[in-house]
């Protein structure tokens, strides 16, 4: 299909770029700008842009109507307010529009209507607890569950949750930065049967870091609950101070690595069981990529043999979902499946972890390489949802379940709104003068996946 795309259409396509009248599209966005992101992921550009649409409907039975027609409307997302950078594929769409603005969807508006009806819950009686189960997006790749649960973690912040956004659980269990082997007696050598659990201390920071920037104006005010022996040993008496314990510690990783990389970690789990009990706010936790942390990490130890996730404390850390929301007094978990990042299957022994019981690969893990068990067992006990889209009258949405787990099964981009991101790209002059039926074939040979339509048109 890829050669397909790259080799018969995307000549016809620029040829219809350039020749053909511009097609409008029932949208309108208002003036905005966007700051580039502070922390390492990709952010856009800085830009300042001012745009004017026609808004109308399309002329669409209601039974076929499939677009969100009662919202009419994008949605700027401003870049201050993600001090953990956006997520790469949504930040290469922004640097080529040239503009910070994403489509409202559907499965958008169920999540702010869930996040505000929780939140409305709780402000109308102090003695009430959120205690929701744990929303997870599924979907095929390219079907905005990304773009989804960013909207849900800038909802939080600006209904008053307290919000812990991690753009990409892949980090902790791949990619660059050190993996520290932990013994008894500190750094070790990465050797089978030696290893208690593996320390990822950069990725560590940076999540101390994007969170304390992110929701500074609460954390002075919430105090340290005691109960855990980094609660007991710690002198301060807040969440800010507890933090700012974390990213001093980073600062003396080069002089006294024998003690950093799991005093970080030590902090890092306190702040996760500390938001597990905060009782004057409610609490979001919102985790994208999450099925990459439940199998195999790339890393490795001597004779070729693979790190299993679970060996990895932060990993550990997100990978029980069921038990995260479940542990939680006052607060929701959205997580979000990708189908980006697939995990390389490995023969059974040449899976390790560590020799610390919390740390050691089961016999589960060994068998289910990539997560996949774990996400079915997390979806057999969850109420699954299926998104149609606003404005067909036949299938009205109606609001999450706040008693259970649910699967949200987001939908590919619609023919209409595969229109619409094109119109981005012609006001971007990005491409020019996309003619209808070009728009419908590229709708057909994508699918409606978000990531194959940008690829496209970011080649014209």
């Amino acid at each position: 299909m890829r050669q397909l795309l790259g080799r018969q259409l995307l000549l016809p396509f620029r040829s219809c770029l350039r020749n053909d009248p511009i097609l409008r599209y029932p949208q309108g966005i208002a003036a905005f700008s966007t700051t580039t992101g502070e922390s390492g992921t990709e952010a856009p550009h800085t830009a300042s842009i001012s745009a004017t649409r026609e808004s109308k409907p399309p002329k669409l039975e209601p039974e076929t109507r499939t677009w969100n027609v009662e919202f009419e409307e994008w949605s700027d997302i401003d870049a201050q307010f993600v001090p953990e950078g956006f997520p790469n594929q949504i930040a290469r769409y922004f640097q080529h529009v040239k503009r910070s603005s994403l489509l409202y969807r559907a499965a958008d508006n169920l999540l702010e209507n869930h996040i505000a009806a929780l939140y409305e819950k709780w402000s109308a009686d102090p003695n009430h607890q959120i205690n929701a189960g744990a929303v997870v997006l599924d979907g095929p790749r390219g079907s905005g569950k990304s773009a989804s649960l960013l909207r849900a973690a800038l909802a939080g912040r600006n209904t008053g949750w307290l919000t812990l956004y991690i753009p990409s659980l892949w980090m902790l269990s791949h990619g660059s930065g050190p993996y520290v082997p932990w013994t008894d007696r500190g750094i070790g050598l990465n050797v089978e049967g030696h290893v208690l659990w593996y320390e990822r201390p950069e990725q560590v920071n940076s999540i101390l870091q994007t969170f304390k920037k992110a929701n500074e104006q609460h954390l002075g005010s919430i105090k340290v609950v005691p109960g855990s022996p980094m609660a007991d040993r710690f002198t301060g008496d807040s969440l800010l101070k507890l933090i700012n314990h974390g990213l001093k510690t980073f600062d003396l990783f080069e002089r006294e690595p024998e003690k950093v990389p799991a005093e970080l970690g030590d902090v890092l789990e306190e702040l996760i069981r500390q938001l597990s009990l905060v009782e004057s706010r409610p609490v979001m936790i919102a985790l994208d990529e999450w099925n990459t942390i439940l199998g195999l990490s790339e890393f490795n130890i001597p004779r070729a043999r693979r790190i299993h996730s679970r060996a990895i404390r932060q990993a550990e850390l997100f990978m029980d979902i069921d038990k995260l929301s479940r542990n939680m007094k006052n607060g929701l978990v959205i997580a979000a499946l990708t189908n980006a990042r697939p995990n390389k299957v490995l023969r059974k022994t040449r899976v390790v972890g560590g020799i610390d019981p919390r740390y050691k690969v089961t016999d589960e893990d060994r068998v289910d390489l990539m997560g996949e068990t774990k996400v079915n067992a997390l979806r057999a006990k969850a109420s699954k949802v299926a998104i149609d889209m606003i404005g067909n009258p036949k299938h009205p949405l109606v609001p999450l379940p706040q008693d259970s787990h649910v699967f949200l099964a987001c939908s590919p981009f619609c023919k209409e709104e595969v229109m619409a991101l094109i119109r981005e790209y012609e006001d971007a002059q990005f491409t020019l003068n996309v003619r209808p039926e070009v728009a419908l074939r590229l709708h057909a040979v994508t699918g409606g996946r978000g990531h194959e339509i940008h690829k496209i048109m970011a080649t014209m």
